[in-house]
């Protein structure tokens, strides 16, 4: 079953639960036979001298390390068989109680543990929809948003660029609330809604103040600002970067480890690519704001502004990508420099790694744990040239490695 829980929103690698494997009596005393057998011979060998100079001992010593050894293994077994029963009847009881919840006339919305992209629509009132959309336990990747549609019109003011550096793929997601990716945002997802439909119910102009007029105004103010001074807002998101927000939603966007890391390393492009990405998630809003703005005719200005600032930013964006594949042509010059020096140094250094390869290999049939980095070692001693090409290598390798990641 596709469940999160007893795992966090946001770990990694989380399995699914299957009904926990059962074993017969006969696989079992195998299993247990099997780990005897490796545990005294795991005590042979690291006690070969005790066995030649006080086999008593020995045996008796042996005896005391397999009664402990063969005690914990049991244990071992029995409470990983109770875990997997357990998320197992978690998973069902669960499964069971989102389906009685489905099936409840009255119940306009619902949680979910579900592991892997989730998409949930709900129409709360004849005028909004509102869709969850999750993908727990994909790591930094994971996140937890909220979209809300009024009338037909979506109120996407945000953007979010989703990476999945594993798989290296990029999605951008819209939202009107990204929230923590935790349980109880839940409460606040709902709490949310909650209060958007009853004011939507009760006063349908505050309702388009608050969650449409207010929204486009918040969002315009954000990018004023990064506009403005994209190096503080930058420098505000970095200090901020890995850090628990609470379950406050996100108005822009949050910046992981990496993306810090690269901030550091390239402020101007950082920068850029933060206003670049601010200015494309707002255009692509406009197309929504031009339909509000048939019944809300002071957005307006809004749609003129927003146009206006792409114009401004679009010499700065050209500028940044001119110097960008100028840089990137000359750091290539510079790798393929430095993929020539390394297959000079290998051609000079072959001989000695043949005679190192053919060294460790006699070494290893008088001791079979003889490690190949003590062959080296010992090696370089003897032949400084060896050495001096070594470190040469090495060298020119991390500064391949380098160039490669920037």
């Amino acid at each position: 079953m596709n469940y999160v829980s007893p795992h966090s929103y946001g770990d990694a690698y989380i399995s699914g639960t299957n009904y926990p494997e059962a074993i017969s009596l006969s696989q079992y005393n195998e299993e247990l036979a099997s780990h005897k057998t490796f545990l005294r011979e795991s005590f042979a060998e690291e006690h070969k001298n005790l066995l030649k100079q006080q086999p008593a001992e020995y045996r008796r010593r042996l005896e005391e390390y397999v009664a402990e050894g063969m005690a914990k293994h049991v244990e071992s077994l029995k409470k990983q068989y109770l875990r997997q029963a357990k998320r197992f009847i978690m998973a069902k009881n669960y499964t069971h109680t989102l389906n009685g919840v489905k099936s409840k006339p009255g119940i306009r919305m619902y949680s979910t543990d579900t592991l892997g992209w989730s998409d949930f629509k709900y129409q709360v009132t004849d005028d909004i929809r509102i869709q969850l959309g999750t993908n727990f336990g994909y790591g930094s990747a994971s996140y937890f948003r909220l979209c809300m549609r009024y009338k037909g019109i979506d109120i996407l003011p945000y953007s979010f660029v989703v990476k999945y550096y594993f798989a290296e793929r990029r999605d951008i997601i819209r939202f009107t609330r990204m929230y923590n990716v935790a349980h109880d945002s839940w409460d606040v997802a709902f709490n949310f809604v909650e209060e958007a439909a009853n004011t939507a119910a009760e006063d349908s102009e505050a309702f388009v103040q608050k969650y449409i007029i207010d929204e486009i105004h918040q969002m315009m103010y954000g990018l004023e600002k990064v506009l403005k001074d994209p190096h503080a807002y930058a420098d505000k998101l970095a200090k901020k970067a890995c850090l628990s927000t609470g379950y406050h939603y996100l108005t822009v966007r949050n910046m992981n480890s990496e993306e810090k890391s690269r901030y550091g390393a390239y402020p101007e492009e950082m920068s850029m690519v933060i206003k670049a990405e601010k200015i494309t998630g707002a255009l692509d809003f406009i197309e929504n704001l031009t339909e509000l703005s048939g019944t809300l005719p002071e957005i307006c200005a809004s749609i003129d502004r927003i146009k206006e600032m792409s114009q401004e930013i679009l010499p700065d964006v050209l500028d940044a990508i001119n110097k960008l594949v100028s840089e990137i042509a000359n750091l290539q010059e510079k790798k393929a420099k430095i993929e020539r020096s390394l297959e000079l140094l290998q051609a000079k250094a072959a001989p000695h790694v043949k005679r190192i390869d053919i060294i460790w290999e006699l070494r290893k049939k008088k001791d079979e744990n003889a490690s190949r980095g003590s062959v080296v070692d010992d090696y370089k001693t003897k032949h400084p040239e060896y050495a001096t090409l070594a470190t040469a290598h090495r060298g020119c390798r991390t500064q391949a490695s380098i160039r490669t990641r920037r």
